[in-house]
């Protein structure tokens, strides 16, 4: 999920909340303030994979990978 807003990123649960009332009537069966907060955090595991890489992939140095079994060229 994207936003051309990052102030967005500090809206208060309670506030997204409000809004939703205020928008929508109805339950909604998904999205909520803790949804919407965690829509813009990685889980704490692929924080730390990114956190542990090192290479940089570049024009001259692609990530390329190969998975047994499956050629686009038969």
């Amino acid at each position: 999920m994207a936003t051309g807003n990052p102030g967005n990123l500090d809206i208060t649960g309670e506030e997204i909340d409000d809004r939703i009332r205020s928008r929508i009537t109805g339950d909604l069966r998904f999205y909520d303030s803790i949804t919407h907060h965690a829509l813009f955090n990685l889980p704490k595991y692929l924080r730390a994979d990114i956190n542990r890489q090192t290479r940089i992939i570049s024009d001259k140095d692609p990530l390329t990978e190969h998975y047994p079994g499956i050629s686009p060229h038969k």
